[in-house]
């Protein structure tokens, strides 16, 4: 199975090491003058498309199968969840995995001396078998926003952004993301993914924000099974909710990867 992300993340990467290998000819050209010939052209060429092609095969995947999130995930990456439940109704266990990976084109030194990972985090599903082990369905390389730091840079700015996975006792996949920005508003979003018709379907969507400012809370509820919402604000100094409902697509066909 092709890795999505790998390809798009290694490109940086290879640009990298192309203007390195571009810099030592140049060096080399203006210390003498034989490498102008063709030959030595023809040398140059065969090497740069040696390194090109040995980073794209060294790009790492998710392992066909295995025995636990340990065994499939690629060497370095981080681990970051691993639920498992019965996603497909067949009785056995099935696991998922929220990993990312470790490459250096994508981790940076913050000016405080905090070393931070800004890959995109991966999704892999795999389904349960019979012997305890399991085998890749999918995977989800750009699925789950970037944990993104560069906002953490600027002076009296804090951001906190952090990916969740679960799986639900009814076996449905659950995937949060919150946001605190800058100390002042906080934002969730929380989607719910069945599989059905062969694939994971978009059921219901949980849109949430807070505001200190104003000491309120926003929520917006989507079930696509009934095709309505239900949105209700709340208020930290104990004035009653106001709740209203309104009306959404019945299953809008969203599927899971919808965001990549």
């Amino acid at each position: 199975m092709t890795n999505r992300f790998a390809y798009s993340d290694y490109f940086l990467y290879l640009c990298i090491v192309t203007e390195q290998v571009l810099r030592k000819l140049s060096q080399t050209l203006l210390l003498t003058r034989k490498y102008h010939n063709i030959r030595h052209m023809r040398k140059f060429i065969f090497l740069l498309l040696t390194v090109l092609l040995s980073t794209v095969v060294n790009a790492q995947n998710f392992k066909r199968s295995g025995a636990s999130a340990k065994d499939v995930t690629p060497k370095g990456w981080r681990i970051d969840c691993e639920p498992t439940g019965d996603l497909n109704k067949d009785g056995l266990a099935d696991l998922v995995i929220m990993a990312t990976p470790d490459s250096a084109v994508h981790i940076v030194k913050r000016t405080d001396g905090t070393i931070y990972n800004n890959n995109q985090p991966v999704l892999a599903i795999y389904w349960g078998k019979a012997d305890g082990t399991y085998v890749l369905y999918k995977e989800y390389p750009k699925e789950l926003p970037i944990l993104d730091d560069d906002l953490m840079t600027m002076e009296g700015l804090m951001m906190d952004n952090t990916n969740k996975v679960t799986i639900t006792d009814r076996g449905v996949l659950r995937i949060e993301n919150h946001s605190d920005q800058a100390g002042s508003i906080v934002m969730d979003i929380e989607e719910l993914y069945r599989y059905q018709n062969g694939d994971f379907e978009l059921i219901g969507k949980l849109d949430s924000d807070y505001d200190r400012d104003t000491q309120s809370f926003n929520e917006a509820s989507y079930n696509y099974s009934t095709g309505k919402v239900k949105f209700t604000k709340s208020y930290m100094d104990g004035r009653d909710d106001e709740v209203s409902w309104g009306t959404c697509l019945k299953f809008p066909k969203k599927k899971l990867g919808h965001h990549e």
